[in-house]
């Protein structure tokens, strides 16, 4: 499925939720609340591993789009590797900071409106950032790769007039007949009787 799909898909069930929490808050449910963030505890490992499953693979993506375009093999994948590294330590430290901007969320939202219905809503605004810019960078649809060009396959000499013949390939044997497929042996074929077998009339 791709690890942008699944987190697509893990951000619309935090929103849906988030949703949850924000009505249970309202009607007072406690059992709701308890199995809403029971949801949003599911949803953010599953949401995590796929978030790390995208990072190698959008520089492995980079990487064979610099092979096409001429770069050499092992170093574009020895820089995917590299780069795909740092950036998981990276997001790493980002998401132990981010349960300190979540805690510091909900605090202003009980200080100024004594409730987390506010902090509800600035994370299912969060959310549908989320979704927006994973639709727009990372699921678009892409552009077809240019091909490249194929290699010209080396001149093979004719068997029989030894000149070379563009774009054939030499046979895995010594043919025992004029190679009617090269236009060189075709003519050689109908001036010559080598290796004719005789027929008796």
């Amino acid at each position: 499925m791709g690890g942008a799909r699944v987190t697509v898909v893990t951000f619309a069930g935090l929103a849906g939720g988030t949703g949850l929490l924000l009505m249970a808050s309202r009607a007072g449910s406690f059992a709701l609340f308890v199995a809403a963030f029971t949801v949003l505890f599911v949803l953010s490992g599953l949401g995590n591993g796929s978030t790390y499953k995208m990072i190698p693979a959008v520089f492995a993506r980079e990487a064979e789009e610099a092979i096409t375009s001429g770069a050499g093999a092992p170093q574009a994948f020895a820089r995917a590797r590299r780069v795909s590294g740092a950036v998981i330590g990276i997001a790493g430290a980002v998401g132990a900071l981010g349960g300190v901007a979540v805690n510091l969320v909900f605090r202003a939202s009980y200080q100024d409106a004594g409730s987390g219905d506010t902090a509800f809503l600035c994370f299912l605004a969060f959310y549908a950032l989320c979704v927006l810019i994973l639709l727009r960078v990372y699921l678009r649809p892409s552009a077809p790769r240019p091909r490249l060009p194929a290699r010209p396959a080396p001149d093979v000499p004719c068997p029989l007039t030894g000149r070379g013949v563009p774009g054939r390939r030499s046979p895995p044997t010594a043919p025992t007949a004029p190679c009617s497929a090269a236009p060189c042996c075709a003519r050689a074929g109908r001036a010559s009787s080598w290796n004719r077998p005789r027929t008796s009339r």
